[in-house]
């Protein structure tokens, strides 16, 4: 493995002398491109995947720097991704996510933050190929507000079992707020009253703009929302409250995202 880190290292640093340094004042459109091709061994992957075979995996990161900024440096970029790539310090892309919100904040003009994709080549060795590869895809995405001191970050997350069926894949979407002006994720508690998670739920169910989207939604109570994971949008004035698949809906209705308006939470809400 140590041969592999050195010469996947060679190649980082080869892609990034094509890169030049970006200060804060350098503004249109900079980006910084990498991408690698890594054996994936049992048991140890790239973000800790549950990879049960040797595979070969492309891992391409792209990451659109802000036009403008807070720390818009592709060189302190590029120290995030090495101890990314090569000393594991990040136990999952949470933990990376937070790193880049926390030092690398922009004024709402990301596109795309990170990606990174995961694909399946084929296996030659002793081991069976098997056309079904457990694989794990992790993305990043800009969302758009309405608001250009608000930036909303989504996290997608699909995991393939390898059953080679839809249903052996899980997928999972994170919505974080994040207040440009103060540097601080907004959590639910900065929106809404306390103690107002039932009366939000029970409203859900009666009054969600967009509950036909949903075939099979539950014709039981809904679980209490998930107060860690909403988004406002404040061009369309709603607030969506997401659901994991198979929680409120069968598999074919996916992940359930409830939208409610501003007018139907206001008597809930501290301000907009």
């Amino acid at each position: 493995m140590d041969t592999i880190k050195t010469l996947l290292l060679v190649c980082l640093f080869a892609t990034w002398i094509a890169v030049p340094a970006m200060s804060q004042s350098e503004t249109k459109h900079k980006s910084v491109n990498i991408s690698l091709t890594n054996r994936l061994y049992k048991g140890n992957s790239f973000f800790k995947a549950d990879t049960k075979r040797p595979l070969y995996a492309q891992q391409s990161w792209v990451f659109n720097l802000p036009e403008r900024g807070k720390n818009c440096n592709a060189v302190k970029l590029q120290a995030e991704l090495i101890k990314a790539f090569f000393n594991g310090e990040y136990a999952s892309l949470d933990a990376l996510l937070s790193d880049l919100k926390n030092n690398f904040q922009g004024d709402g003009t990301w596109r795309k933050v990170a990606k990174q994709g995961v694909s399946e080549t084929e296996i030659y060795d002793d081991f069976e190929y098997n056309p079904y590869p457990q694989s794990t895809y992790y993305s990043i995405d800009y969302v758009k507000t309405g608001r250009k001191d608000i930036a909303t970050y989504l996290l997608t997350t699909a995991h393939d079992t390898g059953t080679g069926n839809a249903s052996g894949i899980f997928f999972d979407k994170r919505y974080i707020m994040y207040d440009l002006k103060t540097g601080r994720i907004i959590k639910f508690e900065d929106i809404f009253k306390p103690e107002t998670e039932d009366a939000i739920t029970k409203l859900l169910k009666k009054k969600a703009i967009n509950l036909n989207d949903y075939s099979t939604l539950t014709s039981e109570p809904l679980p209490q929302i998930h107060t860690d994971n909403f988004f406002i949008d404040y061009g369309s004035k709603t607030v969506s409250f997401v659901y994991d698949k198979y929680e409120v809906a069968a598999g074919c209705d996916g992940i359930v995202i409830l939208k409610v308006t501003f007018d139907t939470l206001r008597p809930f809400m501290k301000h907009l």
